[in-house]
């Protein structure tokens, strides 16, 4: 008997370790399948280019990264159809996802505030994944949360700093088909001054 116990306890270490291999074996596969995944939002999702706001209450070194947040989220929802939706799936002192519909072409006026996807977006549209605060009211504050930081050495992070300050900060984001956003770019005044693609499209960059 003492046989057999020893072999099933054998077995069960062998499977411990096998079992360990492929989980090991998985973890190690997914960090390069998420980076192409990715990769291939930031080509192949639709771009919108969101402008960048002062955060508050303002603090102009935070570190070796930039505090973003964004003109679209400062709107006023209350007059957006969906609002009532939102606010009757996320109730007072909660939070949630929902849907920030723009247009693709003038992204920082929201057209809707959902509490699902849309099936099927009206054409120019696009649908951001946010992350909805309601306080004991009707109030909503809304966040991006992929988008919410740009990391940089301190210098630089510092300089960025003064361009969103000053109003001339715009961030450029890839968008999955569900929403999902992926910071894609920086642009300063019009130039393009950051580009996140590990194989660009060819523009001038400014670093």
């Amino acid at each position: 008997m003492t046989g057999v116990l020893q072999a099933f306890s054998g077995w069960l270490d062998r499977r411990r370790w096998q079992a360990l291999a492929a989980v090991v074996a998985i973890l190690t596969a997914a960090i390069p399948a998420q980076a192409l995944w990715r990769e291939w939002l930031l080509h192949h999702g639709t771009v919108v280019r969101l402008q960048a706001v002062p955060v508050d209450p303002w603090d102009l070194f935070r570190g070796a990264y930039v505090t973003l947040n964004y003109a679209v989220l400062q709107a006023d929802l209350t007059a957006l159809p969906g609002t009532p939706a939102v606010l009757a799936a996320i109730g007072p002192m909660n939070d949630g996802p929902a849907w920030l519909v723009v247009s693709a072409d003038a992204p920082d006026h929201p057209l809707d505030l959902l509490p699902q996807p849309p099936a099927a977006p009206a054409a120019g549209t696009v649908a951001l994944a946010v992350w909805v605060d309601r306080d004991e009211g009707e109030r909503l504050t809304v966040t991006l949360p992929s988008l919410e930081r740009y990391y940089l050495a301190p210098d630089p992070a510092k300089a960025m700093e003064g361009e969103v300050r000053a109003g001339r900060l715009s961030v450029e984001a890839a968008v999955a088909a569900d929403g999902t956003p992926a910071l894609r770019g920086l642009w300063v005044d019009g130039e393009k001054v950051a580009d996140e693609r590990l194989f660009g499209g060819g523009e001038e960059v400014r670093r």
